[in-house]
């Protein structure tokens, strides 16, 4: 296994058995690193807090079991959602795989993760777009969007959230030249 890293990338590109193997990490937000932690304390405390008053109610108490219900569902979520987003930003990864049949695609947490498989016959092209889209809100927004875009039968699908432009056109320098991808 080799592997190969240019000037200040982020990524890591490395050969083995199963083909050329892209790891772009996390695009990591300092700021953000530090504070939603203690954002997420503060959350846990008021999930709590909701949580008693919906257990532990009484009749006489004027806030109805449906009051907390319609609170604690999206601030649950909200609550998920943030959370992931800090576990994203600590240990995420795509992880890209162009063997000889398929380019694989992967947003891993952990080692888990879902995977999207493209049959490199029915790419018709790969590159890279100056502006990164977001894909929200059909997915978080920590797994969407990216610089590289691959064209397939079906639709366009972005990668490369993690990495600029310049980084961007190295990798899909790197994997036209493992497969001549259209143009």
């Amino acid at each position: 296994m080799s592997e190969v890293t240019g000037p200040r990338m982020k990524s890591r590109i490395e050969e083995r058995p199963e083909g050329l193997c892209i790891v772009i990490p996390a695009r990591r937000q300092t700021y953000m690193l530090f504070v939603l932690p203690v954002w997420l304390v503060f959350w846990a405390l008021g999930e709590g807090a909701a949580l008693r008053g919906l257990l532990n109610r009484d009749e006489s108490t004027a806030i109805p079991n449906a009051f907390w219900i319609v609170w604690l569902v999206p601030w649950t979520l909200g609550g998920i959602q943030t959370l992931v987003t800090w576990l994203w930003m600590v240990a995420g990864q795509e992880r890209i795989v162009l063997g000889p049949y398929l380019l694989s695609h992967r947003y891993e947490l952990f080692g888990v993760g879902r995977t999207r498989e493209f049959a490199l016959t029915d790419i018709r092209g790969l590159h890279v777009s100056s502006e990164p889209k977001r894909e929200w809100p059909r997915r978080p927004r920590v797994f969407t969007g990216g610089v590289i875009v691959l064209e397939s039968k079906a639709r366009p699908f972005r990668f490369g959230a993690g990495i600029d432009i310049a980084e961007g056109r190295m990798i899909v320098e790197r994997l036209k030249e493992r497969y001549g991808f259209p143009a």
